[in-house]
């Protein structure tokens, strides 16, 4: 198309028509791709859906490499033969689609680019510019083309809806997996030598248990280039099989044969040697090399936090820090008399060895408590020598420390005068041995000093006889050992005893799962031993803390209280845990079990055996007693109001504002100010006088029960005070002893009752509740006492961060986020491995066999 220099009015006609004409190129250039191409379009897509749904892999490997050199083949000979068929269209092309799309007749775009054949003939020129102008108008109406269904001519029998069904059906059932089929059909050999493994040659590196890192399986030849961290000690089995001539493995610059099995197998079994690099040589060439890095296990370390505090009760607390690459296994003490002690008392050294199980490398802060305060050396300098042992036995010893060892201080006049006389017996043996037996049975023969113990009595009566007539010194190391459990037994009763048999059997416990040699009856002795012992001690110490909470103004308490605090439940449970691990071979976690257990002990009897409470708790404690005192009073004087309403003979009128009446806001100032007593408000019914003459005087009644009004408004002004609010059954027993004072103060006992044993009936409500809440917190603070300081919704302790319980938090162990993603991952390997059906039958089935339990 010309355009004329002095034609530039018509400037927008021709950019409109130049418009409409590129976007008419573009659609009949789309016609012909789809025409050129469809069929190229249709043979990929069939294949991929074939191949999507595995067709081709029925027929085996031969099926599969043959479906894809058809494949090839048809398309080269498809964009041979359609590709030169493209080509984008002419100018004619796109004017007379254009023309003809837009219903426009005499080809007004075709007159546009013609040329005036005499432009000297002016009547012609005019004539011309007139046929020119209608041909621009025409642009106006120019519409822009939709393609056309090229398709419909070529396949009349819609062969393309079929493969695009086919496509999708196969995606459908591929899922995730479809980008592996298409990539595994187009190329099957590349598919069959990444799952041809050469196993020929089998590496299987194995870690020390202990240091919880997995096992390596290596297959194949060839050089590895990641290398691999292989801790110290740890195992390596290689295994060879095909080849010419024995291979051998190099290792640290040493060559070791791998021992033949036949005639084409051999296999090697040895610990691994620092090195930079495993070879597998056979006829002097490499088959394999592994570059690894060889972790060393360091020793552990133990450091001292500060000096070695003495405790009560004579107990020695050390403050120490550990850290060990993989986890500190034991922890022992040892100690022994200073040199520069003369004259020595009788007694041995004393080696104590404990499990901590501390986190693999991270340092652990641990306080061990030692009550040494039995052994003869009390109160003589001694050195304490601490050891940190890992799992590989190595050991680090911390600076021997010098220190006098505590001594206990008894304050029972029996039991200092045995402590005297051990001391004496353990100084001078031979010359203090007869005396010693004579103040013995002096002491025997004065039962009231002592409480009329039978067990003390016969102890007495066993040591005095013994040094009588056998005072070898064997025998004399008994009884030095007899009178500390006697003074034990004088000064705190059983509690102590059963605190050192719970200890000596979990010694014995923890020796026998460091047995390696240990079978199965000895640990399940040593088992039954330790929960004897341990449920002993926790029926004693419960026996203790009730003892010890009925002294002072604490006069009665719940029974039930008591055994919220340490549920039986949860002890069977641990002690169900700790044998199951014990007897699965599983020890280190038992005996991670048994350090938490022996922490937790450490706690309880770092605190002399007394419970610390809050304030809040130590007021629930108080006010339970206060309420049973209020409500005994109260019931007293319900008794008082029946028998004069006996005397009166009037019917008692059931009525009662506790359960109708809200405490009143002002109920304090009531209490304490005037003694004139508000009549209830419009929200109950007034209570109801009669006019019959009052027959009895019941002045005295009211005063009573205003004291006992007094008692409960004080104790409500405490609860909002110490608990930040009023239980509401303390202000409608309120309400009820108001109403009770109220018809007392009128003479009318009848009237009184109903508001009385409503009174009653909300006051144990009350203390039934707070003792729930006490019950609860007691128990709340003897699991932080544990370890833990949260409860599963069962109750249960759990662990906390880096706090764990000693108790099982559970018998069922939810995996975290990592974990389920893992076990998803390997799913849907399976599920995916499981519809390839290239691979060999016997792996189908085994993988279906797999997808049966989930």
């Amino acid at each position: 198309m010309h355009r004329e220099p002095q034609d530039y009015q018509n400037r927008p006609l021709y950019d409109r028509l130049s418009r409409k004409r590129f976007q008419a190129r573009l659609v009949l250039g789309l016609e012909n791709l789809v025409g050129a191409f469809w069929r190229i379009s249709l043979w990929i897509g069939a294949f991929a859906g074939l191949w999507l749904l595995q067709l081709p892999a029925i027929a085996g490997k031969t099926g599969a490499i043959a479906t894809s050199f058809i494949f090839i083949g048809g398309l080269v000979w498809l964009l041979w033969k359609d590709a030169r068929r493209f080509r984008w269209p002419t100018m004619q092309e796109i004017d007379r689609r254009l023309e003809d799309n837009s219903q426009l007749p005499h080809r007004p775009l075709t007159a546009l680019d013609d040329r005036l054949a005499n432009p000297d003939d002016a009547a012609a020129r005019t004539l011309w510019a007139r046929s020119k102008a209608r041909a621009l108008i025409a642009i106006y109406k120019l519409k822009t083309p939709f393609p056309r269904p090229v398709l419909a001519s070529r396949d009349p029998v819609a062969l393309r809806a079929l493969v695009v069904l086919i496509v999708i059906i196969g995606i459908t059932i591929a899922g995730p997996a479809w980008k592996e089929r298409i990539r595994f059909g187009i190329n099957p050999l590349q598919a069959m030598n990444e799952k041809k493994i050469d196993k020929s040659i089998t590496v299987w590196i194995t870690p020390p248990e202990y240091t919880g890192v997995q096992q390596t399986i290596l297959q194949g030849g060839g050089k590895r280039k990641e290398s691999i961290d292989i801790p110290q000690d740890s195992v390596i089995k290689v295994q060879v099989s095909k080849g010419w001539g024995d291979p051998v493995l190099r290792m640290a610059g040493t060559d070791t044969p791998l021992k033949r099995i036949d005639d084409k197998n051999w296999s090697l079994e040895t610990a691994i040697a620092p090195g930079e690099k495993l070879e597998v040589r056979q006829l002097g060439m490499r088959r394999a090399v592994i570059p690894y890095r060889f972790i060393p296990d360091t020793p552990p370390e133990i450091t001292l936090i500060e000096e070695p505090q003495t405790k009560d009760k004579g107990q020695m607390q050390l403050s120490l820090k550990v850290k060990d690459d993989y986890g500190v296994d034991d922890l022992i003490m040892k100690m022994r008399l200073d040199e520069t002690v003369t004259n020595p008392p009788l007694g041995a050294p004393v080696e104590d060895k404990r499990a901590v199980m501390s986190p693999p490398g991270q340092e652990m802060e641990v306080k061990p408590l030692y009550d040494l305060a039995w052994h003869p050396w009390a109160g003589q300098p001694v050195v304490i020598e601490m050891d940190a042992v890992d799992h590989k036995k190595q050991v680090t010893a911390l600076p021997p420390l010098h220190v006098t060892l505590p001594e206990r201080t008894f304050s029972h006049p029996v039991a200092q005068k045995l402590i005297l006389m051990r001391k004496r017996l353990a100084r001078t043996p031979d010359a203090a041995a007869e005396n010693i037996a004579e103040e013995l049975l002096d002491i025997m023969v004065e039962p009231d000093k002592y409480g009329g113990n039978l067990v003390v009595f016969l102890s007495l009566r066993t040591m005095a006889s013994r040094l009588i007539y056998d005072p070898t010194e064997e025998n004399i190391r008994g009884i030095i050992s007899q009178m500390w459990d006697t003074a034990l037994q004088i000064e705190e009763g059983n509690l102590a005893i059963a605190a050192r048999d719970l200890r000596d059997a979990q010694r014995k416990l923890e020796s026998v799962l460091n047995d390696p040699h240990a079978t199965q009856e000895q640990i399940a002795q040593a088992l039954d031993e330790f929960k004897e012992a341990m449920n002993n001690y926790f029926q004693e110490m419960v026996a203790e803390m009730q003892k010890q909470m009925a002294k002072g103004e604490i006069v009665t308490l719940p029974a039930d209280m008591f055994s919220a605090i340490m549920n039986p439940e949860d002890l069977q449970n641990f002690m169900d845990e700790l044998a199951a691990q014990s007897m699965a071979g599983n020890k280190d976690a038992a005996r991670e079990m048994l350090s938490k257990m022996q922490q937790m002990l450490d706690q309880m009897n770092n605190s002399s055996g007394q419970m610390e409470m809050p304030k809040d708790m130590k007021f629930m404690l108080q006010g339970i007693s206060e309420l049973q005192k209020l409500i005994e009073k109260q019931e007293e004087l319900l008794e008082q109001t029946k028998k004069q309403s006996a005397d009166s003979g009037i019917l008692p009128q059931q009525h009662t504002y506790g359960e109708t009446m809200p405490i009143d806001p002002n109920v304090m100032k009531d209490l304490f100010g005037d003694q004139v007593l508000p009549q209830p408000d419009g929200t109950a019914p007034a209570p109801e006088t009669t006019d019959i003459k009052p027959s009895v005087d019941t002045s005295k009644n009211k005063d009573e029960q205003e004291a006992l009004r007094f008692v409960l408004g004080k104790l409500m002004q405490d609860a909002d005070s110490e608990l930040g609010e009023i239980p509401p059954n303390m202000g409608q027993a309120e309400l009820e002893m108001r109403g009770s004072s109220q018809q007392l103060g009128n003479n009318h006992p009848t009237n009184a009752i109903p508001h009385q044993e409503a009174a009653i009936k909300h006051l144990k409500e009350s203390m039934d509740q707070m003792s729930e809440k006490l019950a609860q917190k007691l128990k709340n603070m003897m699991a932080m006492s544990m370890g833990s300081s949260r409860m599963d919704p069962m109750g249960r302790p759990m662990k906390d961060g880096d706090n764990p319980s000693w108790m099982p938090s559970s018998r069922v162990k939810i995996p975290d986020e990592a974990e389920r993603k893992r076990v998803r991952e390997i799913l849907d390997t399976i599920r995916r491995r499981s519809g390839e059906l290239n691979r060999p039958d016997y792996e189908l089935e085994y993988y279906r066999r797999l997808m049966q339990q989930f």
